[in-house]
């Protein structure tokens, strides 16, 4: 399970100093460079803001963030030793957006669903969902009503922009399975109250949590959750 990027290292310097003394010409130039070397430093260090966007088929530029709205009351925190803990709780309704502005909702209606949770820097998310999206794309989970809300969008941490995460790192077939983007407060993760990355909420027939887990589950024990729902 993963919760934040790996930090990143400020690179080392050394201060030299010069054998001789420059005149205005050089000076300036110094003081160019060093100002270029302290931009460099600093985007390094996680200072910096990657400004990469990604599009879509018709060359329309994603979204990073979607506007969410919630209605209904947040789940439990869910806890891998009581797993049973908020089991039978009404899921709240989630309202938000695609990558291409499409509106998503989630909701207690519909019948049995599941809500997957992932962060784009996410190792174990990068492990577990390419193969789920295989999974839904070839049809071998059968005809399973999915939505992957993804949050925690970070400009500066792996796998950014989300858009080009969610089409071109996980080929995620959207057409089958909804795609929510949170916004910057991550309020539809919030509202499931996500602990950890990846996090998978099985619903039942009523709207309401059967299981939940959390990390790399595997499909046999994904397909294992689903079945058990009634």
């Amino acid at each position: 399970m993963s919760r934040r990027p790996p930090p990143r290292k400020r690179p080392a310097t050394k201060n030299r100093s010069p054998r001789r003394r420059p005149t205005g010409l050089y000076v300036a130039l110094g003081v160019i460079v060093v100002v270029g070397i302290a931009a460099v430093a600093a985007f390094a260090a996680g200072g910096g803001s990657n400004t990469k966007q990604a599009k879509g088929a018709n060359g329309q530029v994603l979204l990073d963030y979607g506007k969410v709205s919630v209605s209904g009351s947040q789940l439990q925190p869910f806890d891998e030793s009581n797993a049973a803990t908020g089991d039978g709780d009404p899921i709240p309704t989630i309202t938000g957006e695609s990558p291409d502005r499409a509106p998503v909702t989630v909701s207690p209606t519909g019948g049995k669903q599941v809500i997957v949770v992932g962060a784009p820097w996410c190792p174990h998310c990068n492990n577990e969902l390419p193969p789920l999206a295989r999974a839904l794309a070839s049809g071998a989970l059968g005809d399973i009503k999915l939505t992957l809300v993804v949050t925690s969008q970070q400009p500066n941490a792996p796998h950014w922009p989300p858009g080009d995460w969610i089409n071109n790192t996980l080929h995620w077939p959207a057409a089958k399975a909804p795609v929510i983007l949170d916004d910057k407060e991550g309020t539809a993760a919030a509202a499931v109250n996500t602990q950890a990355f990846p996090y998978f909420i099985f619903v039942d027939s009523q709207g309401k949590v059967g299981s939940r887990a959390t990390g790399e589950i595997g499909l046999d024990a994904f397909r294992q959750h689903y079945a058990d729902l009634h």
